[in-house]
């Protein structure tokens, strides 16, 4: 594939034309959103840079943030250069990128690509991660039946006969009272980082045409919780957590049921489970229907 060559670059500014562009944009998700873009620059301080890039062959999309790492695109989620379809086989975007830096006057420290796009960038610092993705089918009850497996199926049935409820939270200030689920479960990986509370309540307030923060409740009480981040047509599962004595009541199970229920019914064309680093994550994955798919991540070592 050849590469591409730039002709023009302009800032965006405006909302609504963003909005616009990155609904259309190839591979797209809500991490390319300008509501990611005001929740991360207000809770961390990093400030965004939104281009549209011109080719002969059609434009491309890049939202990149300078951090105190440097220039990033994709400091947390996927965050890579975007084709608008017309650009989408129109070859590798190095000069975009270059077109990028340029004008922001900062080289890239960070760049995640998007699964949709199988980009492989002539960089160094590039590694492979794998993600795992449902492709739902057109009604919830052709999904229930096609798409997850049997053992999907059985893990949502036993929830419901177990009294296990799902819930959306809508009130940011409900986060506070589940905080302690997210942060019992990271403890239990050994994660070093935690999400901040007021982080997740900036993306609950966006409502649920953005983000989902499901509860699963068990006689009364809250035993897992799940986050996920809504684009058109795109939802990403951003955070599973659950306390660890109520492991064998499945709550992951219960709201990932409800989610991709959710998902089907309002048109969701793909629902990201998120990166996996083990074999037997992508298993359990598969099991929702879910097919593994390759995703690139370049970082200068000197960052």
């Amino acid at each position: 594939m050849s590469a591409v060559t730039v002709t023009g670059l302009r800032t965006v500014r405006d909302r609504r034309t963003w909005a616009a562009l990155a609904a259309q944009a190839v591979g797209a998700t809500f991490f390319h959103g300008w509501e990611w873009a005001e929740c991360v620059s207000r809770e961390f301080g990093w400030r965004p840079h939104r281009h549209v890039i011109d080719t002969p062959r059609g434009r491309w999309l890049c939202q990149s943030f300078q951090t105190s790492r440097g220039l990033e695109s994709g400091p947390i989620g996927y965050g890579g250069p975007l084709p608008l379809p017309e650009a989408a086989e129109a070859g590798h975007p190095e000069a975009v990128l270059a077109a990028v830096e340029e004008a922001v006057g900062a080289r890239f420290s960070r760049i995640v690509c998007s699964p949709d796009l199988e980009l492989t960038l002539n960089r160094a610092g590039g590694r492979e991660r794998r993600t795992s993705i449902v492709r739902p089918a057109r009604s919830w009850d052709l999904t229930w039946s096609s798409v997850l497996t049997g053992n999907a199926r059985t893990a949502v049935r036993a929830c419901r006969r177990d009294g296990v409820t799902v819930t959306m939270v809508r009130d940011a200030a409900e986060v506070n009272s589940v905080y302690d689920i997210y942060d019992e479960s990271m403890e239990r990986v050994g994660a070093a980082y935690r999400t901040p509370p007021a982080l997740l309540q900036a993306l609950v307030s966006l409502g649920d045409d953005h983000v989902w923060l499901l509860r699963a409740d068990y006689q009364g009480r809250p035993i897992g919780i799940g986050m996920f981040l809504r684009h058109p047509h795109h939802l990403f599962h951003w955070i599973g957590a659950y306390r660890a004595a109520d492991r064998h009541l499945k709550p992951t199970h219960a709201i990932l049921g409800a989610a991709v229920k959710e998902a089907v019914e309002r048109g969701t064309r793909a629902i990201d489970l998120g990166a996996s680093m083990t074999e037997g994550q992508l298993f359990a994955k598969s099991r929702w229907g879910a097919v593994e798919r390759p995703y690139q991540i370049y970082e200068e070592t000197n960052s």
